[in-house]
């Protein structure tokens, strides 16, 4: 602590209540202009619970609990948890008040602290750089109003749980596991990367916590006198706004400085000039990362130069990290050097941590884990930071009803925006309210915002500026209401943003106090509201409108023109999707969505999102008995309704329509695989079918593998054995696993990733074939996305023991290759080509087709020409045999190619054995390999 420095020379003995009045003095001078709650919420750790004065107290108030808390903490024999350090504090408070330097020192030499000496004249750029670097520290920690609705202090830093990366086509030989941003930074500092994420996954606030981290630390260096790392100087700005200004990521960053010092009046000109100098250089030495955010919002129509000026920013600083992100449907690689990731959800131990620090009431944090009556898509979306944060919010509450719906979340949350704040006196739209004699109106505020929301959302998609807000509000009665209590029109948007939180800066994290440019604090609280709008209209006004903009492409269109069938419906997707979940008033689901299908396929998709209680055959009756589902649109369910359940019947309804139509049963069939629902529904398919494997889909389609040991290789005494299959050792699978009864076929392969590769093209009950590596991670990835589970490729140890099923001989059905023909597809009676899966005696012991023949399997391990040093490297417990029990093997950490196993429909007898390996280029796209999936937790690098 403070105390515990040795007293400085000549200080003269000041009581303790002197001390704390001189330092109330200080501070309200320094901070009395509104600052000071802002200011006390970066001082606490994470872990501290604290009160700070709530309600109608003053800044004064704040200021002296704040002064009292200090002298608690000098105090050796009133620990207070709060541990406030008080020479940090006051470090701290030097950029908030250098106007008073002299009397800092004064007031810090009577709390025993000696500060550092002020910033020598002949350094300009470095005092710039420092300068900048703490105003973006404190920038960088602020959070929403809803989160932080009466100054409690949380802040970005205390409320942040660790979101990770994975590369968004399954395992990358570069990222071997989910890692955090930083660490990818760390390891790769001029990296190129882009970030991929569902709205609210927290792609921004990965980006906002990562530079004031990575600020701390450079400032911290600068201070010891040793120079940043590198990638370490952060320059976090919103992409859209760069293009509409034309600036590059260096004059952005100056020009807010400059801007934050004419609002504050502790900077000016020449050290905005002095920071731009200080990046130039050190952008030469690879020190600045760039971190540049939602390339989905940029206007639809200067997305192509978004794209060419991220290529040419990448050229330009090829020493320093670039990082940009995007929304899945708005998203496009700029270039083959940047690498593709992917933001994780949330397990459930980084959920429960960020309910605790939220809620801060540990019933009500289980209450809301369990979620009782949620559908099994609300709990998927607990992953989601922002959706579970707006779950906390509402479970502050003790007596609110918990959500079990997207849609009902968000229609709860909005109104605790308007509702916190307008109970506040201390906020300025309150205030002015109250002035006029009117109190504070939330629905009708809310009815103003939803007006607001639905006007500007037909202007552009965001950000929009002062201008436009009050001319959306002019035109609904709400919103004329709502602008009558601003002195003018251009005063109330900021209003709205300090007063409610729903609406706020385009750049978030830029100087507080001058802006002209606003947006959504998310997008999907302006498209509740938007379809409330539309709601309150009625069917009628509803149908107008959509056959309105169905003749408006660019309203349609997304962000780009390219992918699946729900990005054709752009901005107003989600807004007929929430629209489907209100239901117009006295409109049956059914009728609505009737009405849409004849408007706009991709809206009537869309909409099927939200709707309960599925009318299934209602909308069989609809499709025409099946006719109206093509590959694609099967797919959009897939993808797009919430109820499994639903979608289940739905199909099996189109499917008791058209019984004679064999490929739209094997799609259909494939389609229910995907979903993840349970095999009840493909045993009534199977049914329809005719039974048998006319689906292509077994029954039993996961197949759970016990954990067990088993001797992995061959041999030595084999003839048939090769060296790469040596020494035959023991291993322990240690984790039960699943794993597909055959291997992926052409119907499933089709329906989730979209296209079928194939070459032996006919019969969807067939392997899919000429998929490489890469093809087979994509695939996992996309049917993990779809099922809601981790879906991945075996390891080879895992294909071994699963092929064996327990039998220590060459083929599963024993030693001799004469019986190849009964039990498997291979050259001797496969006519060169491959076969549905399934095939009458072609299953093993543990009940799984396929696994010698038809096509080769990829797994997931790189190649390896022995296994001597596999049992080296891994972990193992000791046994009674010569060699060691390797655990849960999981091949080299890299290489040049992967494993296949199991042979084809071109292999001889000599390939089908069970020890047999093989090895491609990860890309090679062959016509005889397949590969098969694994569902479960498997090893982990």
């Amino acid at each position: 602590m403070g105390g515990s420095n040795a007293p400085n020379p000549g200080v003269v003995e000041v009581s303790p209540e002197d001390k704390q009045r001189a330092l109330e003095d200080l501070l309200f001078q320094s901070l009395g202009d509104g600052k000071c709650r802002e200011f006390v919420s970066g001082y606490f750790s994470p872990d501290v619970r604290i009160d700070m004065p709530r309600g109608p107290a003053s800044d004064r108030d704040v200021i002296a609990w704040l002064c009292g808390l200090i002298g608690q903490a000098q105090h050796p024999e009133r620990p207070t948890e709060n541990r406030l350090i008080t020479q940090e504090f006051f470090k701290a408070l030097l950029p908030y008040a250098a106007k008073h330097r002299e009397r800092i020192d004064a007031v810090a030499a009577h709390w025993e602290i000696k500060l550092p000496e002020p910033e020598p004249e002949d350094d300009p750029a470095g005092h710039a750089l420092r300068r900048w670097l703490a105003w973006r520290i404190e920038a960088l920690n602020e959070l929403p109003g809803l989160l932080d609705p009466r100054g409690t202090a949380r802040t970005l830093s205390t409320l942040y749980v660790q979101l990770l990366n994975q590369p968004v086509d399954g395992p990358d030989e570069a990222i071997p596991r989910a890692l955090p941003l930083s660490k990818l930074l760390d390891r790769n500092p001029s990296g190129r990367f882009t970030v991929q994420g569902d709205p609210g996954s927290g792609k921004s606030t990965q980006l906002q916590h990562m530079a004031r981290q990575r600020a701390r630390q450079a400032l911290a260096a600068l201070e010891a006198g040793a120079e940043p790392k590198p990638s370490s100087l952060p320059i976090l700005l919103p992409l859209p706004s760069l293009i509409r200004q034309g600036l590059s990521p260096l004059d952005a960053a100056a020009q807010r400085f400059r801007q934050a010092g004419q609002i504050s009046g502790l900077w000016g000109d020449p050290e905005a000039a002095a920071l731009t100098e200080a990046l130039r250089a050190r952008v030469e030495t690879g020190q600045v990362c760039f971190l540049l955010d939602g390339l989905d919002e940029v206007a639809p129509q200067r997305v192509p130069e978004a794209l060419k000026r991220a290529r040419d920013w990448s050229a330009a600083y090829p020493r320093c990290a670039l990082v940009l992100t995007s929304r899945r449907f708005g998203y496009q690689r700029p270039s083959d050097l940047f690498s593709e990731l992917e933001l994780r959800p949330l397990g459930e131990q980084e959920q429960r941590k960020l309910l605790t620090r939220i809620i801060r009431d540990d019933a009500r944090v289980e209450e809301v884990m369990q979620l009782d009556g949620a559908p099994e898509s609300l709990r998927r979306m607990m992953g989601n930071p922002f959706v579970l944060s707006l779950l906390g919010v509402i479970a502050r509450d003790p007596e609110a009803e918990l959500p079990n719906r997207r849609l009902a979340l968000y229609r709860m949350a909005i109104p605790r925006f308007i509702r916190g704040v307008m109970r506040d006196p201390n906020h300025t739209a309150a205030r002015l309210l109250d002035e006029h004699g009117d109190p504070p109106d939330a629905e009708k505020v809310q009815a103003a915002f939803s007006e607001m929301a639905f006007e500007l959302l037909q202007v552009d998609s965001g950000p929009w500026t002062t201008h436009q807000i009050s001319d959306a509000l002019r035109k609904s009665k709400p919103g004329r209401w709502l602008l009558g209590f601003a002195a003018s029109p251009e005063e109330l948007p900021p209003l709205i943003a300090a007063d409610t939180g729903l609406i706020c800066p385009e750049d978030s994290s830029g100087p507080r106090g001058r802006t002209d440019t606003w947006r959504f604090l998310h997008r999907s609280f302006m498209e509740c509201l938007a379809a409330q709008a539309l709601h309150h209209r009625g069917l009628p006004e509803v149908k107008r409108f959509t056959r309105r903009i169905s003749g408006r492409r660019h309203l349609l269109e997304p962000s780009t023109w390219w992918g699946p069938l729900r990005d054709q419906t752009g901005r107003w997707a989600e807004v007929f999707v929430m629209l489907a979940g209100l239901r117009p008033d006295g409109v049956e689901p059914m009728d609505f969505i009737r009405q849409l299908r004849g408007l706009h396929e991709g809206l009537f998709v869309v909409a099927l999102a939200e709707v309960e209680d599925l009318p299934v055959d209602a909308l069989a009756a609809e499709l025409g008995g099946g006719q109206g589902f093509d590959l694609a649109l099967i797919r959009e369910l897939i993808g797009r309704v919430n109820d499994r359940e639903a979608l289940a019947r739905l199909f099996l309804s189109v499917a008791r329509r058209s019984p004679d139509s064999a490929e739209l049963l094997q799609l259909l069939g494939a389609a229910l695989v995907a979903t993840g629902v349970e095999e009840k529904w493909l045993d009534e398919l199977r049914l329809i079918a005719g039974g048998g494997y006319a689906l292509g889909i077994p029954a039993g389609f996961w197949v759970p593998i016990e954990p067990g040991t088993f001797q992995m290789g061959s041999p030595d005494d084999d003839e048939m054995a090769r060296d790469n299959e040596k020494p035959q050792h023991p291993v322990q699978i240690s984790q039960g696993f699943e794993l597909m009864r055959t291997p992926v076929t052409q119907a499933l392969y089709a329906v989730v990733v979209g296209e079928n590769p194939s070459d032996d093209l006919g019969d969807l009950r067939r392997p899919v074939d000429s998929a490489g590596w890469s093809d087979a991670q994509a695939f996992c990835t996309q049917l993990g996305r779809l099922s809601g589970r981790r879906v991945r490729l075996p390891t080879e140890a895992e294909w071994e023991y699963a092929a064996r099923a327990g039998e220590p001989a060459r083929f599963w059905w024993g030693d001799d290759p004469s019986e190849a023909a009964a039990h498997t597809w291979f050259e001797g009676n496969s006519d060169g080509r491959t076969h549905p899966v399934g095939a009458e005696g072609h299953t093993n012991h543990w009940g799984l087709s396929d696994m010698s023949g038809n096509v080769w399997e990829w797994v997931s391990d790189w190649w390896q020409d022995s296994y001597k040093v596999g049992i080296l490297a891994n972990s193992f417990v000791q046994t009674g045999s010569l060699l060691p029990m390797v655990k849960d093997p999981q091949g080299p950490k890299d290489g040049v190619y992967r494993v296949l196993r199991g042979g084809s429909f071109l292999s001889a007898p000599w390939y089908l054995r069970s020890a047999y390996r093989s090895w491609s280029s990860p890309g090679l796209r062959y016509w005889s390999n397949g590969f098969r999936c694994a569902l479960g937790p498997g090893p982990q690098r």
